[in-house]
């Protein structure tokens, strides 16, 4: 008698507070929360990197290579930047690299930027443009 009033009493109080209880956490924990605060995604944009070099110079031509390499084996500058490497140099080679290489026999490229040393950086984050002379490839990094 006893063992069935246990079973009754199981029945209509102990398995419905679990299963309340258990859907209450179901609901809690899968609602995303939303509290008035909108939470934003910031996604950064990568910064445009335009670099002159005049590759008949034999610096100049290193430095190419130098920024080529850092570009390369950094996945950090590879995803936060775009890097173009402009040579005025009419006789260039046309090279393979990891950066976007152009070769501006046209003068389209200096019309456009007209830089006044060569080394040159120009780094545009959003709207703003900064221009700087270059003297060694670690320079590009000051544009992050």
């Amino acid at each position: 008698m006893l063992l069935c009033r246990v079973k009754i009493f199981a029945r209509l109080f102990i398995f419905p507070v679990y299963s309340l209880c258990f859907i209450f956490l179901i609901i809690v924990f899968s609602v995303k929360p939303v509290f008035g605060v909108k939470v934003k995604e910031k996604r950064k944009e990568k910064v445009a990197v335009v670099v002159f070099i005049n590759s008949a110079i034999l610096q100049q031509n290193a430095l190419l290579h130098e920024i080529n390499q850092q570009i390369f084996y950094s996945k950090t500058l590879q995803n936060s930047m775009d890097v173009t490497v402009v040579d005025i140099n009419p006789r260039a080679k046309v090279i393979s690299t990891t950066i976007n290489y152009v070769n501006d026999k046209k003068g389209i490229w200096l019309e456009k930027y007209r830089p006044v040393d060569i080394p040159a950086v120009y780094c545009q984050k959003g709207k703003k443009i900064m221009y700087r002379t270059m003297i060694s490839a670690q320079e590009i990094r000051t544009c992050l």
